[in-house]
C-alpha cells in the first residue's frame, strides 16, 4: 500500500499545523534571545513526523480488561524499530507491508490526544488510489 509521507497535516481551516519545539545550542540546552526568552522552532507536522515520533516513542499498551500497563513484545518493539527506520530513510513515497498502517494507526491513536492530529493522521494514511475516487 504506498503513502506519501509528505503530506502535511492541517487545522480545519486547511492551514498547516505546527510543533512548538526550543531550539538547542550544542549542549542540548534551550537558546535564548537577549532578554532570556528561549527561541522556539515551528516545523510542520508531516505524516512521516507524526509516524516517526509514534515508532520511537516508548512503547505502552494497556490490558482493556484490567486498565494496567502491559509489556510490549520483543518482537512489536523491533519491527516498530524497522519501520521507523524504513519511513525515515524515504523520500516520502513508501510502500507499507501488510499490518504496517495498522500497527501506526494503533500508536498514533494511543500516543496523541487530539482528535484533529489523529484524524489528519488517519486520513492520510489512507492509499492513494482511494483518496483519488
Amino acid at each position: 500500500m504506498k503513502i506519501d509521507l509528505n503530506q502535511e497535516l492541517t487545522d480545519l481551516d486547511g492551514e498547516v499545523l505546527r510543533d512548538r519545539v526550543w531550539d538547542e545550542d550544542k549542549y542540548g540546552q534551550p537558546k535564548k534571545d537577549e532578554q532570556g526568552n528561549i527561541l522556539f522552532k515551528r516545523p510542520k507536522w508531516t505524516l512521516k513526523r507524526i509516524c516517526e515520533f509514534s515508532l520511537i516513542a516508548p512503547a505502552q499498551e494497556v490490558d482493556e480488561r484490567t486498565g494496567r500497563e502491559k509489556i510490549v513484545s520483543e518482537e512489536t518493539k523491533i519491527k516498530m524499530y524497522h519501520l521507523a527506520q524504513d519511513i525515515h530513510a524515504s523520500n516520502g513515497l513508501i510502500d507499507f507491508e501488510d499490518g504496517a498502517v495498522t500497527l501506526l494507526k494503533d500508536l498514533i491513536c494511543r500516543k496523541y490526544t487530539s482528535p484533529l492530529m489523529v484524524g489528519r493522521a488517519f486520513d492520510a494514511l489512507e492509499p492513494l488510489k482511494e483518496k483519488k475516487k
